[in-house]
């Protein structure tokens, strides 16, 4: 982001910018974990190894394709 000032305006918005950034932050950091899926779960989704491997990768590229807006929304809210 080369201009920053829709940023800056957004979070002026706040009594506490700083916090609402960081809390964003913190909102955005826990959608881009990686789901956590246990191996008793796995196993009864997909009963083959083979299975197992491409629902992971899947699951990876899924992660990875999320669209730069969702990026913006998950920062800023709705507004992008």
């Amino acid at each position: 982001m080369t201009d920053v000032r829709e940023v800056l305006d957004f979070y002026n918005q706040f009594d506490d910018p700083i916090e609402a950034f960081r809390e964003n932050q913190r909102k955005l950091q826990v959608r881009m974990e990686p789901v956590i899926i246990s191996v008793s779960t796995l196993t009864k989704l997909c009963p083959s190894e083979q299975e197992q491997q491409e629902l992971i990768e899947r699951m990876n590229q899924e992660k990875q394709n999320l669209p730069a807006t969702s990026v913006a929304r998950g920062l800023f809210g709705r507004r992008f």
